[in-house]
């Protein structure tokens, strides 16, 4: 009966530093960033003009996403009288 409040006391002591423990690796992790989302609303649209000549074809660009200094990754939302156009781009910060 003697060791009874010892082992008590150890149990206790053992579960602490557990729940120590995930609550720190749980704290020190970094959360994962949400993409933003910007809204633009486009009024209705006026008589449409004459088709101008094509333009010269771009370089390729780089496989995947690369945004540049200033910019991240989201979802641009364009309104439109037509329907609404989603798109994954880079957004300024």
């Amino acid at each position: 009966m003697k060791r009874l409040p010892h082992i008590l006391v150890g149990f206790g002591l053992v579960f602490a530093g557990i729940s120590g423990f995930f609550v720190s690796s749980a704290v020190s992790q970094e959360p994962i960033p949400t993409p933003r989302t910007v809204v633009i609303d486009l009024p209705q649209p006026g008589p449409t003009g004459p088709v101008g000549p094509p333009g010269p074809p771009g370089p390729p660009g780089p496989a995947g996403m690369l945004c540049p200094n200033g910019f991240s990754e989201g979802i641009l939302i364009i309104n439109s009288p037509g329907g609404q156009t989603k798109l994954w781009t880079c957004l300024g910060n």
